[in-house]
């Protein structure tokens, strides 16, 4: 799994709630999303390496007081590395299948028909919300799909501001 953008920064991979985004077309807000994909990983069994900027992380669980906590290994490196780079060391066929069908389900994939698009804005056929081509919720008795550029969503993600549905 890999992104051209600016990579991540060692802080902001170990640490919640810090995030350096400034462009608008960026996805997440909080840092919280690929720690959250980190422990998923890790309570599976895998160990996931992690090459952004200036350095190269493999991430795994392990156990301290009896309890599992993930566990972050570094090493600063000299490199050309351009946005991040996530590996997931020896993944199981089954569960990238089930990686891939997730994606089709959250993300609108670039192969998706739009019906009308007008400054990143997007209506499509279904009944889903997305933001900037994330999932974030099902829209009852809704006869389209949006894909918002500009949308406000609650901490969670996964419902967004009756204001500005109401305002599209």
């Amino acid at each position: 799994i890999s992104d051209n953008g600016s990579g991540i920064e060692l802080k902001e991979l170990c640490l919640l709630g810090i995030s350096h985004k400034t462009n608008s077309d960026s996805i997440g807000k909080f840092g919280e999303g690929l720690k959250i994909a980190l422990i998923i990983f890790s309570r599976l069994g895998y160990i996931t390496e992690i090459r952004s900027k200036n350095f190269i992380c493999e991430v795994k669980s392990v156990e301290y007081f009896e309890e599992k906590v993930l566990q972050f290994n570094w090493k600063f490196v000299q490199s050309l590395q351009v946005g991040t780079e996530i590996k997931i060391l020896n993944i199981l066929p089954d569960h990238v299948i089930q990686i891939q069908n997730f994606i089709k389900e959250k993300f609108v994939s670039p192969d998706t028909v739009k019906l009308f698009e007008f400054e990143g804005n997007s209506i499509m056929s279904g009944n889903s919300l997305f933001n900037k081509k994330v999932f974030v919720q099902t829209l009852d008795n809704s006869k389209y799909s949006y894909d918002l550029k500009s949308l406000r969503l609650e901490r969670d993600r996964n419902t967004a501001s009756s204001w500005d549905i109401a305002y599209y």
